[in-house]
């Protein structure tokens, strides 16, 4: 038989030798695959996702204009405009139209044109074309709107001059499927029925928008297309609503001169960020997969032919060269690994296509150019460790004569460590945000493996100088079982040292992914917590301050899942050359803004409720107002002809405050010296207090030695007129004021007063520190939206704010700054009745999804509904985690796998002859050996330990961060992580080795018994 047929015998018959080496290339072939095409696609999905989550302006971009003439020619000519600067099928553009018409009752209703209204909303009456009556438009109204006017289909309603209505025959009623939808752009009559006090939307026929109210806003909304948002879309997508921005700014093009609102470039600007980072964090498993089972190869190859070592002696003695041997053992690579990358290959396919792992799996795209560079790799690993280990044949470890090169590993590897943990801290992220968005720095990117490879060369490094230092003390020695197995160790570095390495890479890549899950999972809670606060958070449209035409803001139905639902005023105030974010709120919401704040601290912010109570459902209120004739430096002026218009201030027990119009039989206007009877009607569902009457003075006649002109500055002479007003039915609601003539108006107080002294309020250690403020400083305050002056005391710091998106925040007691601001005193110094609207409302839940479609429903006004999910992008983080878990399973099933395979090959050349011989006995001769299996896997957890600790310690809070861009900047969560997720790679190990060390310490028992009965029969 010739050469190369028994080469091929022998590999046919060894072939359990060679199953485990396949395993290990068709493994290092699916997973990389399986992981990319798997990432690609649950990363869009995330993406997409995320940008679902967002409120519904941070998701969409609006390009709107005056509704043209030609309104067909202007729909088409902007949606060509703006679809062509973004690549086909990448957006969606929606076109609306909407208007504002008055009723004959008062009451205004909000009217639109939808064209795809029946693709996005159901039918829950009637039908949706209907021909109407002669004379009458037809319309389909939102349903609660409906309920809220009092009609049903067949109604008519009567739109317009009242002199001349137009009637619109309510056709059907209909519901959104999803109000929160980024095309609805925020508006809150698509869920509720209501925009502030007017009812809507009425969806009529685009040509019949313009007859009933005259003019109209022409509205397109662009979208990310439905489809997964992959990162070449995000960039288009980016770079198309840039086009647009510019487009509209000015020049020829039609959207010159529109409006575009929107933060979507913003929201894919942390998509962006997000997905580079997570691409960091596959590169780094990646990495990880490529050295572990690079050198599991090696170390099979290296066992393989070691156990073949007497045949090839046989092989060399009938004549068979190196260069027959090496060519061999080439072929035989290129064999095994062929046969593995390609049963890795169709494990990838079948895996896509049967859709095993799920969606992640089955929506994959596997790219063949990326199929064909791994297999080509695999294959080469496969020929170059088998051609290697052709060559070493025969020679001797290398351990007893190594020198300074077996230090440089270990050199190297660390001082690239340092290098690339600098480059990542000096950013706090894997990166760096630019003006282009987040640019991934690729040597900061790397800092995870080059650290864990450091602690692998390290830990090897270790172990040899430990080895070699044992091996020469145990010359001195005169026990030969600890001399006999310290050798073999110091004699077998080519195969310990592989072990080794592979078991301080998987416990460091372990513990590195429990370090980075713990720790991005914090850094999400502290994110959702500092920029959104609250589980839902609803901010609403409108003016920055109360005054008569400010709708109810409050939600008028209950919502499901909510625990608590609180009024907030979010502002921001001027002090020491500082903008710092202010938030006020009421005492059972506080919690959600200073979670820190002890129940001491909590009470010293309130102030003893100001104003007088109405009664419990009291909704319409009489004021009895009596005004004086007018008087000039104390006489009497009967030429003077003026007259007076009154608000009545109100506020509820958590501090919203409201104005009404008062109005009697004969109008708003009441003449000087005269007593009437006013009445204003109030919101239901609250407990009113009255606060304060706010006249307002006018004169149309003046005596002629009173000089309009002259600035007040001058004290000139100036007619006032004293005012009593009290409010029927309601005890100690009375008071009294002068009003003087083209000055600011005072207000008439009734009931109790406002704070007297400084308003206390709670600020964060940061606000503190750059202020250079404690506990009792004195502040003095501005507020943005009134420019008032704040008059402010410290009672507490705590560390931070919740809701903010900054480090830095000052916070209040809602019902008594607005009581001050309505009242004035101590804390507010301005004009009095000049009150920061409150503009969100925040709400805890048990059930974040249910509490989210009830707020969607009941919005009161048009605005943003953000929730904890919007925050940060989870589904991408969750990626992230996923990666570097299956790469920790993989390299502690490379370890299990060697550790079993080194322990079977190394047994075989177990000395039992020789130590029977000795008179050793077979247990002393188990322990040893297993101690031989055990003992440098036992080592290598112990420095895979440290290592982890180290490489969590270094890199896992930056690459947390960089996940969540948001938190960049914002807050500041070191690494963590759970002791036992820690540990799970580790113990799994253990388990390994103890099973492989027991294994072995019995077959050399068994040996030995079997040699001591072969003695004894001879």
């Amino acid at each position: 038989m010739d050469l190369p047929s028994l080469l091929f015998r022998r590999s046919l018959a060894r072939w359990r030798f060679l199953v485990p080496l396949a395993l290990v290339l068709a493994a290092l072939t699916a997973l990389p695959l399986l992981l990319t095409a798997a990432v690609d696609t649950v990363s869009a999905a995330g993406s997409t996702a995320f940008v679902h989550d967002q409120p519904a302006r941070a998701a969409s971009v609006r390009v709107e204009e005056d509704l043209d003439t030609a309104a067909t020619e202007q729909a088409h000519a902007v949606a060509a405009a703006i679809t062509e600067h973004f690549p086909r099928h990448s957006v969606d553009v929606v076109r609306g139209t909407h208007s504002t018409a008055d009723l004959v009752d008062g009451r205004a209703v909000e009217i639109a044109a939808i064209p795809d209204l029946a693709r996005v909303a159901r039918l829950r009456a009637g039908e949706w074309v209907g021909e109407g009556s002669p004379g009458a438009i037809a319309g389909v109204l939102q349903v609660d709107a409906a309920r809220r006017l009092g009609v049903t289909v067949g109604s008519t309603i009567a739109v317009g001059d009242p002199d001349e209505p137009i009637d619109v025959l309510i056709v059907g009623t209909w519901r959104a499927d999803d109000p929160g939808a980024a095309r609805w752009f925020g508006a809150s009559d698509v869920g509720s029925g209501r925009d502030g006090d007017a009812v809507g939307p009425l969806v009529v026929a685009a040509d019949d928008l313009v007859a009933v109210t005259g003019t109209a806003r022409a509205t397109w909304t662009i979208t990310p297309s439905a489809g997964l948002l992959t990162p070449a879309d995000v960039q288009d997508v980016r770079r198309g609503i840039a086009a647009v921005t510019t487009a509209a700014s000015g020049g020829s093009s039609v959207l010159a001169g529109a409006d575009v609102s929107g933060t979507l470039d913003a929201t894919l600007a942390e998509v962006q960020a997000s997905v580079r980072t997570e691409t960091a964090l596959v590169t780094v498993a990646m990495a990880v997969i490529a050295v572990v089972g690079t050198l599991t190869v090696i170390l099979l190859v290296t066992l393989v032919a070691r156990s073949r070592e007497a045949e090839d002696r046989l092989l060399t003695a009938r004549g068979a060269s190196v260069g027959q041997r090496l060519r061999w053992a080439v072929l035989e690579g290129l064999g095994v690994g062929l046969l593995g990358a390609a049963a890795g290959t169709v494990l990838v396919v079948a895996a896509v296509l049967l859709g095993v792992g799920g969606s992640s799996v089955s929506g994959a795209v596997v790219d063949p150019a990326r199929v064909l560079l791994v297999v080509l790799l695999v294959v080469l690993v496969a020929v170059l460790s088998n051609g290697g280990a052709a060559l070493r044949l025969g020679q001797r470890d290398g351990a007893g004569r190594a020198g300074w090169w077996t230090a440089a590993p270990a050199v190297l590897f660390t001082a690239a460590a340092g290098f690339t943990v600098w480059r990542l801290g000096s950013a706090s992220a894997p990166g760096r945000v630019t003006g282009d968005g987040f640019v991934l720095d690729p040597v900061a990117s790397t800092a995870p493996v080059v650290v864990v490879l450091a602690g692998s060369a390290v830990s090897a490094l270790a172990v040899l100088v430990a080895s070699r230092v044992a091996a020469r003390g145990v010359r001195r020695t005169r026990r030969l079982l600890p001399a006999l197995t310290v050798r073999r160790l110091a004699r077998g570095w080519s195969t310990v040292a592989p072990v080794v390495v592979i078991v301080v890479s998987a416990v460091s890549t372990g513990g590195f992914a429990a370090g980075f899950a713990a720790t991005s999972a914090r850094v999400e809670r502290v994110t959702a917590m500092a920029v959104v606060g609250p589980e839902v958070r609803v901010v609403s449209d409108g003016d920055a301050v109360v005054s008569d035409d400010t709708p109810d803001q409050g939600i008028d139905r209950p919502l499901d899942g909510a625990t608590a639902i609180g009024p907030v005023l979010t502002d921001t105030v001027r002090t020491g050359g500082s903008e710092i974010p202010f938030t006020a709120l009421p005492r059972s919401v506080m919690p959600l803004a200073v979670p820190s704040l002890d129940a001491r601290n909590a009470a010293a912010l309130h102030h003893d409720v100001a104003g007088v109570p109405l009664p419990a459902g009291t909704t319409r209120v009489r004021v009895v107002v009596r005004s004086a004739v007018p008087t000039l430096n104390g006489v009497e002026r009967l030429d003077a002809r003026g007259s007076l218009r009154y608000s009545l201030w109100v506020g509820d027990s958590s501090g919203v405050v409201r104005s009404f119009t008062l109005a009697g039989a004969d109008g708003e206007q009441m003449p000087t010296g005269t007593s009437t009877t006013l009445t204003a009607t109030l919101p239901a569902d609250h407990r009113w207090r009255v606060l304060a009457v706010a006249p307002t003075l006018t004169f149309s006649v003046r005596p002629a030695e009173v000089d309009a002109t002259v600035s007040p500055a001058t004290r000139p002479a100036r007619l006032r007129v004293a005012l009593h007003a009290r409010v029927l039915g309601v005890d100690d609601a009375v008071g009294t004021a002068d009003v003087e003539d083209l000055t600011a108006a005072p207000i008439v107080r009734l009931g109790a007063p406002a704070i007297a002294g400084r308003l206390p309020v709670v600020v964060t250690a940061a606000t503190a520190a750059s202020l250079g403020a404690r506990v009792g400083t004195n502040l003095d305050l501005t507020l943005a939206s009134t420019s008032a002056a704040v008059r402010a005391r410290i009672a507490a710091v705590v560390p931070r704010v919740s809701g903010t998106s900054s480090q830095s925040g000052i916070v209040a007691d809602l019902r008594t700054l607005t009581d001050a601001s309505v009242l004035g005193g101590g804390a507010i110094q301005g004009a009095p009745g000049t009150v920061p609207r409150v503009d969100e409302t925040w709400i805890a839940s048990s059930d974040l999804p249910a509490t989210t479609a009830s707020v969607l429903r009941a919005l009161p006004v048009p605005g943003s509904v953000v929730t904890t999910a919007s925050a940060y992008p989870g589904r991408i983080v969750d990626v992230a985690r996923a990666v570097l878990v299956g790469v920790a399973v993989f390299a502690a099933l490379s370890a299990a796998l060697v550790i079993a395979a080194v322990s079977v090959v190394t047994g075989r050349s177990s000395p039992t002859v020789v130590l029977r011989s000795l008179g050793v006995a077979p247990g002393a001769a188990a322990r040893a050996r297993a101690t031989e299996v055990g003992g440098p896997v036992l080592v290598a957890l112990a420095l895979g330990l440290v290592s982890a600790v180290v490489v969590v310690a270094l890199t896992a809070a930056p690459f947390a961060h960089g996940l969540i861009p948001t938190s960049l900047g914002l807050v500041d969560v070191g690494p963590t992580a759970a002791v036992r997720d820690v540990l799970l790679v580790p113990a799994a190990i253990a388990v390994v080795t103890a099973v492989a060390a027991i294994v072995a310490a019995r077959s050399v028992a068994r040996r030995m018994d079997r040699t001591t009965a072969g003695e004894a029969d001879g």
